[in-house]
């Protein structure tokens, strides 16, 4: 299931698109820089429309780019006729 919470968000933060690089890990909101430099990277400016971070922490780190290339070309997901079977 984090996959298809992770694909979800994922899509609505670009525009209903999944077309996911392989190289994409879920990212951890950036750190506050608490030094007074200006060097803060806000929600918004990294997700337009976005006033809270997206991900989840549970999904930090999250290779969810590999992980649906290999669904895709590998079908690598559960089958089964029931979901006691998968």
């Amino acid at each position: 299931l984090e996959v298809i919470h992770a694909a979800a968000i994922y899509s609505r933060l670009h525009g209903r698109n999944l077309d996911v690089p392989a190289k994409f890990v879920v990212p951890a909101p950036p750190h506050v820089d608490l030094s007074g430099n200006g060097n803060n990277n806000d929600v918004a400016s990294i997700y337009p429309g976005e006033t809270e971070w997206p991900w989840p922490e549970h999904l930090w780190g999250l290779t969810l780019g590999q992980r649906l290339k290999d669904i895709r070309l590998r079908g690598a997901y559960l089958k089964g006729d029931s979901a006691d079977s998968r």
